[in-house]
This record gives C-alpha cells, structure tokens and sequence, in this order.
C-alpha cells in the first residue's frame, strides 16, 4: 500500500510539472478518447460502473520558456444511491466478474444494470499571449438493450472564459470572452465493441479578441469513435480504434489509434492523425491507478499545436464491490 501512495504522489507530481497543451481545442481530445473517452462524448460516462478521478497533463515544446501549457482535472461517478451494490460482483464492462468464477462466495448475486452517472471537467490552459479556463459538467443515462450490449444518452453544459495576458494579471485582465458550451450524444457499448456520436456548440457573446488566437469556435462540431478488442489469446488484446471529428465550415480530420494490451495490465500503442501528428501511447495499471502516456511527432510544419507534444494521463479509480482493475477498452 505504501508503495502505491509513494508511486501516486512521485507521479501526480510528473503530471503537475508537465502541464498539457490545448491551445487549439476547446478540450483535450489528442489521445483521450482511448482513455478517458467522457471528455469526447458525455454518454459514456460512468460506463464502468465505477467512480474515477483523471488528471490530464500536456506540454508542448518541453524545455523553453512560456510553452503552452494546461491541467485538466475530471472525473465521473455513477448514481448508485438507489441502486443495490453486491459485495462479490461486477456491475462493469472491461474488467472481470465473479459470475465467470467457479469460486463465487456464498451469498452471490447478479450485478445490477448499468445506472445513470455524472461527470465534470476543469481545464487551466496557458500560453505567452492568453489563458483559456473551462468548466464542464455532464450525465449519461444509459439503458440495458441486451445482457451485453448497453445503449446511453447524455448531455452536458459548460463555460469557456478567455483571458488577454496583457500585464500578467491572468483572469483579472479586462479583455476577455466568456462562452456557453452545450453538447450531447449516443454511446453503445459492450465487453468487445463501443460506437459514439456527440455534437456540440459554443456560443460566444462577443467576437472582439483578435490577440487570442483560436478563439472563434462557435462552428458546431461532431465526433463518431468507435473501437473493438480482439482477444488473441489469454494474454494478448488488440484494440484498434478511430475517431472522426467534424467542424461546421472547416471540413473532417480522422484519427486511428491501436493499442496492444498484455495481462490487461499494460498496454502500448501508436496513433495516426491525419496529415498532422503521429504518435505513441503507453500505459499500465498500478492497483486502482492507471497512469498512460502519448507523445506527438508532427507530420506538418504548420502543426504547431502538436510539435513536442506530451501527454500524461493519470487515473484513480474505486468502488468497494470491484476487487481487480485493468485496461479500459474506452
């Protein structure tokens, strides 16, 4: 255990110093939707059935003064007040139940369908010239279709502010945008297989900050991801993955990940983002923690949001009737 809290301090303590990019998006979104997918489209949240706590850190440009820079803290919790929680079983996908255990403890039942879960999202970002902060709060309500398959709806609600770094006062600076953010979507899910599609749209009050670069973002925008896991044997998975995003006015860009998982402890990938980046994605899995890791080489020279890119993802997850943890198909 001591271990564990020594390897959860040393590498929060990595995520705070190597603090993310998000200059052009509105939210992190290079590799989070092979890991932390609630950010991507708000029905998959709660979809484990456990609770979680994420904390996303991206640099860019790791060793020169005034990168850009963000944190983004989130997490999601099921609603499970009203929801009965057995003491030896799995109400979850991607991790294994006691009911395919010949050694069930006396006393077993069935886990319970999926219930309606909440999620929320902070992000701090900044550069040498603006600061962008972002709240974000969303539900997800799913419903049992199959015994395997789930179908969930959700939806979420946000504010964008952005920030002129004039005199270095931050958010105290007069020039500023503050924008509502909606967006909702559809997520089918099993052990093997997921599919979404979310859509959003930010709505500016003003247009009047040229200084801050990437600001007009009221084009309404859409995601389709999809993935499956392969199992190749008892050790080995295979996930490949894509991601589709669509902006109003500004055509579509695709991104196709594959991960390889071992003991469904650690895994290891590659990512391709068309015309734009490449990049590599690692993780593993501590206990209830997961930490992951994806580095960006760029394929233009006008991808400047993506050169030097690092990115951690740190994941603490709980809830007393799960006994083991291991890779998230999403």
């Amino acid at each position: 255990m001591k271990k564990i809290i020594n390897q959860v301090f040393y590498w929060s303590i990595v995520s705070l110093l190597c603090i993310q990019n998000a200059i052009a998006q509105t939210r992190p979104r290079f590799s989070q939707y092979t890991v932390n997918h609630h950010l991507i489209n708000s029905a998959s949240t709660g979809a484990y059935g456990y609770s979680q706590l994420h904390l996303v850190a991206r640099n860019q440009w790791l060793g020169l003064e005034d990168t850009p820079r963000a944190l983004a803290f989130s997490g999601q919790f099921p609603l499970t007040l009203f929801s009965p929680s057995p003491a030896k079983s799995l109400p979850t996908i991607g991790t294994i139940s006691y009911s395919n255990r010949t050694d069930r403890p006396d006393g077993y039942q069935e886990a319970p369908g999926p219930v309606p879960a909440v999620g929320f999202l902070l992000v701090l970002e900044e550069n040498n010239r603006h600061y962008r902060r972002h709240t974000y709060f969303n539900l997800a309500i799913p419903f049992q279709v199959t015994k395997k398959i789930t179908l969930a709806l959700g939806g979420g609600l946000g504010l964008v502010d952005l920030r002129q770094k004039s005199d270095g006062i931050g958010f105290l600076d007069s020039k500023s945008i503050t924008s509502p953010v909606v967006d909702g979507g559809i997520f089918v899910y099993s052990d093997d297989f997921f599919g979404g599609f979310a859509s959003g749209k930010m709505f500016e009050e003003e247009a009047v900050l040229p200084e801050i670069p990437n600001h007009n973002q009221t084009a309404i925008y859409y995601h389709i991801t999809g993935g499956y896991r392969w199992r190749l044997n008892a050790n080995w998975q295979l996930i490949p993955s894509a991601q589709f995003r669509i902006v109003e006015s500004q055509g579509a860009n695709v991104t196709l990940s594959t991960r390889a998982v071992y003991q469904e402890k650690n895994w290891a990938g590659l990512s391709y983002q068309e015309g734009k980046a490449i990049g590599l994605l690692a993780g593993k899995v501590f206990g209830q923690i997961e930490l992951n890791y994806a580095y960006s080489f760029p394929l233009s020279s006008v991808a400047f949001d993506r050169i030097n890119n690092h990115e951690f993802t740190l994941k603490y997850r709980w809830r007393k009737s799960l006994y083991r943890f291991q890779h998230n198909l999403f």
